[in-house]
């Protein structure tokens, strides 16, 4: 059973890169890392925040608790280091060089001379980078979307073939729910269906590591590829909504996925499941710092997303 790609739909879509040739992403890392009093003086105290996680079993939520805990110098150091491996696309060892030249600058603008050492400064940058990681991904994030490119990823496949027939899907682009979605993709794609009026126009599946998939480059510097491509009408952003649709959230794995941005497409709609028939997004809170639930998902707001 051969299922055709529709004659009125894009062959390809515009992926992320990070040019092999950069290199700069460092220095750049280093320009963006923002240094004000608060961080300063939050590196300056002897004990840093501490996350405990605790896994509900019966619900499978995960709570978060925080607590201060005074940590040696070296345990410091430890838990900075693996802030500073955390992305990928950064050199641990330069970019802390890089950020320790910005951190004692800082600090002589500031008249805090006192703290001059190369010993003091890089405990305080340790401090900085576990009490605050968010400095670090802010600045990492900017640095790689100071570079990040799209290119043309493959053409799509011009037709999809199963052994069986498929459910009909009137908004796909081949016509069909695709297979291997999970319960909760396939509901979110017969909402896609239902879409009132041609607020969704026709709607993507997109699968992860394929020569023709669309990708983001996340704060890390992992890809993430959004579950849908939707065609919103009237939408700029060339008319493209990125969409990852979830069962249930969790706070602290949404976070990169929230803050990603295609230059091309803008951010993804992330949502979650918020009963049978309804979703909610989940949007970045600026003042408390971290993902948020933000009241009900309705087509009618696609547009201006």
């Amino acid at each position: 059973h051969r299922y055709a790609l529709k004659p009125d739909v894009p062959r390809r879509f515009l992926a992320m890169v990070i040019p092999e040739e950069v290199e700069t992403l460092d220095e750049d890392c280093a320009k963006y890392f923002i240094l004000d009093a608060a961080a300063i003086v939050s590196g300056m105290v002897s004990s840093v925040q501490v996350q405990q996680r605790t896994l509900e079993v019966f619900t499978g939520q995960m709570l978060l608790e925080f607590t201060k805990a005074d940590l040696s110098p070296a345990e410091v150091a430890r838990r900075a280091y693996e802030v500073l491996c955390a992305n990928e696309l950064f050199h641990p060892k330069m970019l802390k060089e890089l950020l320790m030249d910005r951190l004692k600058k800082s600090l002589e603008a500031q008249g805090l001379t006192t703290m001059t050492s190369p010993a003091q400064i890089s405990h305080l940058l340790n401090s900085m980078l576990v009490g605050r990681p968010g400095l670090l991904q802010e600045a990492q994030r900017k640095a790689i979307g100071q570079h990040a490119k799209v290119e043309p990823a493959a053409d799509l496949p011009e037709a999809l073939e199963f052994d069986h027939t498929m459910t009909q899907s009137p908004r796909n682009i081949y016509g069909i729910y695709p297979a291997g979605m999970n319960p909760w993709e396939q509901a979110f794609a017969e909402d896609l269906d239902k879409a009132p009026g041609d607020v969704v126009e026709w709607w993507h599946r997109n699968e992860v590591r394929k020569p023709y998939s669309l990708n983001l480059l996340l704060p890390s510097g992992r890809n993430f590829y959004p579950d849908f491509v939707i065609k919103v009408h009237n939408r700029a952003k060339e008319g493209i909504l990125l969409a990852d649709p979830k069962d249930r959230w969790e706070q602290e794995k949404e976070h990169d996925k929230v803050l990603a941005e295609h230059p091309s497409y803008g951010r993804a709609l992330i949502l979650t499941r918020a009963g049978q028939y309804s979703w909610q997004p989940i949007v970045w809170d600026q003042k408390l710092r971290k993902p948020v639930l933000a009241g009900t998902w309705a087509w009618e707001h696609a547009a201006g997303w």
